[in-house]
């Protein structure tokens, strides 16, 4: 298996969430009303899945490698961009976060942000996708040896336990110190 099979399944659960969030945009356009913790669980889902594991394994082992390579014009310019997608899909992930806090608390204004990064997000993920599956992963490993692409392989296994334990210390950091502030 190549470097880009795992990506491009990554890519097909990222892609089963944005249904979901194009629901939680439409309930909010309709009934001004959502559930927030659907909000919480897409927002955990692009941050944890999506941009640090995805994304992650992305920019931190196959770019920096393919940064080595003489690569064309062409596809340098495409991983430029396709990491403005991801700077772009993190700022708008945090306006999602930012504006389901506010929407909790009953802000009027939270609900016109939280349609704005939905839909920045649904417009945005198709087409990037789109340009990693068919424009860059599978003509990019043609600058990696059969070696380089093993390797690459074992390197994204590491990293993906390495996400999950510190997503899951994170987490138990979070509920320690909520269960400890709660016995006060």
């Amino acid at each position: 298996m190549k470097p880009v099979g795992p990506l491009m399944r990554e890519h097909r659960l990222i892609e089963r969430v944005l249904p979901v969030l194009r629901h939680l945009g439409e309930m909010v356009s309709r009934y001004e009303r959502i559930d927030p913790a659907h909000v919480s669980a897409v927002s955990d889902f692009l941050h944890v899945y999506a941009d640090r594991l995805h994304h992650g394994k992305e920019e931190d082992i196959l770019f920096k490698v393919l940064l080595s390579k003489p690569m064309t014009t062409e596809h340098r310019s495409t991983m430029e961009d396709l990491v403005r997608d991801h700077v772009r899909g993190r700022t708008l992930t945090k306006i999602l976060d930012a504006a389901g806090a506010r929407y909790v608390q009953g802000d009027a204004a939270a609900s016109s942000d939280l349609l704005d990064a939905i839909q920045g997000l649904t417009d945005l993920y198709p087409d990037h996708i789109d340009a990693e599956d068919h424009r860059f992963f599978l003509p990019c490993m043609e600058y990696l040896t059969v070696t380089e692409q093993a390797e690459m392989l074992e390197e994204f296994d590491r990293f993906d336990k390495q996400v999950m334990h510190e997503k899951y210390a994170n987490v138990t950091a979070s509920l320690e110190s909520e269960i400890i502030s709660l016995r006060r």
